[in-house]
């Protein structure tokens, strides 16, 4: 049977930030402007929409560390009281690296990653019959990950509602697939 609960054993096992994640939010954030550690928290819960809060035993050892390698220095305290962070020339550069590597990174792995993620929850379905749906599954991941690239830049009110409404007709379509899906596996 294909369905979720493999998938569910996996992600278990597996960190569900990625390797890197925060070190490069964070170092993105302090680019745009001196941040405390409580306000990097804070700003990246917004970002997830509440999904995820790094707890200050991640935020404040990484900003040790990333302080310990030049990339950012700690400014006085401000009238709040808070001690804000703010990203050196030094911590500038490696952003960019690994701004590079990153785009890089994503040109490749979502190839990589979409067949492994539906080999992985529907291994029983022969190769062939996947191929086409391998194809378009990476597609659509790289299509999510270079809109998201361009929807945090400068971007007209009218493509996003655009964008939107074409996320939203996928979206429509592959929940009354699924329904009909559902449907079957019940009558039978």
């Amino acid at each position: 049977m294909c369905g979720p609960k493999p998938f569910i054993h996996w992600s278990k096992h597996t960190a569900t930030v990625p390797k890197g994640f925060l070190r490069y939010q964070v170092l993105k954030m302090l680019a745009e402007k001196p941040l405390s550690g409580k306000e990097i928290m804070d700003k990246i819960q917004e970002q997830t929409e509440g999904q995820w809060t790094p707890s200050p035993g991640s935020i404040y050892p990484l900003l040790a560390l990333l302080e310990d390698y030049g990339y950012i220095q700690q400014l006085p305290k401000d009238e709040t009281g808070r001690k804000p962070y703010q990203i050196t020339e030094e911590g500038r550069k490696f952003l960019q690296e690994q701004e590079k590597q990153r785009e890089e990174y994503n040109k490749t792995s979502i190839g990589l990653f979409t067949p492994f993620l539906f080999n992985h929850i529907c291994p029983q379905i022969e190769n062939q019959q996947v191929i086409k749906i391998k194809e378009n599954m990476r597609r659509i991941f790289h299509g999510m990950f270079t809109l998201r690239k361009h929807l945090t830049q400068k971007t007209t009110e009218e493509k996003i509602e655009k964008i939107s409404g074409i996320i939203q007709t996928i979206a429509e379509t592959l929940e009354k697939e699924i329904k009909k899906l559902e449907e079957e596996t019940s009558q039978s």
